[in-house]
């Protein structure tokens, strides 16, 4: 579905991205460009803490419910959601209510009401929330508070129940208004918006105020460790290898990562799923984010399998790099692979609102498809090699989760990809 985008500017600066598309229903995504990785260590978990505040209206009943009655009413959906680098509210509308809709939700973001009984209330609500997330999280929590140990990264989102029961009002709203700057913020709209003119009016009536507040993102360099998380009740073992690859933040270099990725894992695929029979599935990710990334090669097993799985997974590494080098053909399908992904993620009023919001977020500037496309077209054979070398021979970290296993896994890598 082809896109029409074009970005307007509040007096103060704050980006509006109009992506006009033949959906039936309409998104708006307000972001704001801090989240848990902006928290000192008595803070953490505050990011969060101000999500559910500000999720709670401004007048009438106070209470994220009093909020959705009213967007129901103009046939909305409203939610938010807090990352490590940014606080998001957004609202699916029907198209002809979106200005109703921003008068509702800008007091939300320009004017909140940090009082003292919605945060003690909201204790209870974020206690439980921690609670229940602990036993489901558990391999997701150790990874991130691991592999990112001593920056922004390294900490849960929720905090810790301590720091939960120290927060109250000058501590929120002091946090909040030292982080809400025009310079960090964005508002993306995708669907059919028949008269522009008249939103951005009331979008520079109700965002045109917010000011600019200095402040820099926390950014550390991430070091090397070695962790296992004891889980002797779990029969499987648990392994993410993290490679803290200094990749350019321009786009082909980002876009030929993906691509890197993609070829790698389904060779590793190729080894340990279908010509070995160590493991079920086996995937190459990103953690983080452009100031801060990581990027992983995941997968589990039985304990007795894990040596076994290393040694694949290094010799694999190090054949795609100096004896088994990428082939065209491989080549051409992880391009087509990953055009299609970028492709199917603009067919969506969601995740394509997702994708320019980060995208000017990250980069200042509009993201285009078609650039895109054209960038990944151009790709050769030696960009994929060059950025494959840098990501595998950069420092890596290998967590794991599960029972006890009897070898040395940093001596097994080594062993198996250095020598």
């Amino acid at each position: 579905m082809k896109h029409k985008v074009n970005v307007h500017f509040l007096s103060n600066g704050i980006p509006v991205i109009f992506c006009d598309v033949a959906f039936q229903t309409c998104k708006i995504s307000v972001n704001l460009g801090f989240g848990a990785r902006d928290e000192k260590a008595q803070e953490y978990g505050i990011t969060h803490f101000v999500e559910h505040l500000i999720g709670q209206s401004v007048v009438g009943e106070p209470s994220f419910d009093q909020l959705k009655k009213k967007i129901e009413v103009f046939g909305g959906n409203i939610n938010l959601y807090t990352t490590y680098s940014k606080i998001n509210l957004f609202v699916n509308v029907l198209p002809e209510y979106l200005p109703d809709v921003v008068k509702i939700i800008a007091p939300q973001i320009v004017t909140p009401l940090f009082n003292e009984q919605n945060i003690e209330k909201e204790k209870n609500i974020i206690l439980d929330e921690y609670r229940r997330s602990l036993g489901n999280k558990s391999w997701l929590l150790f990874k991130q508070i691991n592999l990112f140990k001593n920056t922004g990264f390294g900490h849960y989102i929720l905090g810790t129940p301590e720091i939960i029961k120290s927060f109250n009002k000058t501590m929120v709203s002091d946090y909040y208004f030292s982080h809400l700057s025009n310079d960090k913020c964005n508002i993306v709209v995708v669907g059919q918006v028949k008269d522009k003119q008249n939103l951005l009016s009331e979008l520079e009536n109700l965002f045109g105020n917010i000011p600019y507040i200095h402040y820099e993102h926390y950014i550390q360099s991430v070091q090397q460790t070695c962790e296992h998380n004891l889980k002797p009740e779990e029969k499987n073992i648990k392994l993410v290898l993290a490679f803290a690859a200094k990749i350019p933040d321009e786009r082909k270099d980002q876009i030929a990562i993906g691509v890197f990725k993609k070829i790698l894992q389904d060779r590793l695929r190729k080894v340990l799923r279908y010509e070995k029979g160590l493991v079920y599935t086996i995937q190459c990710a990103t953690m983080g984010n452009i100031d801060t990334r990581l990027y992983t090669i995941e997968t589990e097993s039985l304990p007795e399998n894990t040596e076994n799985i290393i040694e694949n997974i290094a010799t694999v590494c190090k054949s795609i790099l100096e004896q088994n080098l990428i082939t065209a053909e491989e080549l051409q399908s992880a391009k087509n692979t990953f055009k299609y992904s970028i492709l199917r993620e603009m067919d969506s009023v969601d995740t394509c609102c997702e994708i320019y919001a980060q995208h000017m977020m990250y980069y200042g500037k509009l993201y285009d498809v078609d650039t895109e496309k054209q960038i990944l077209d151009n790709l050769k054979l030696n960009d994929i090699i060059k950025i494959g070398q840098s990501l595998l021979n950069a420092p890596v970290s290998i967590v794991t989760q599960g029972p006890m296993y009897d070898f040395d896994i940093v001596s097994a890598w080594h062993k198996f990809y250095i020598n």
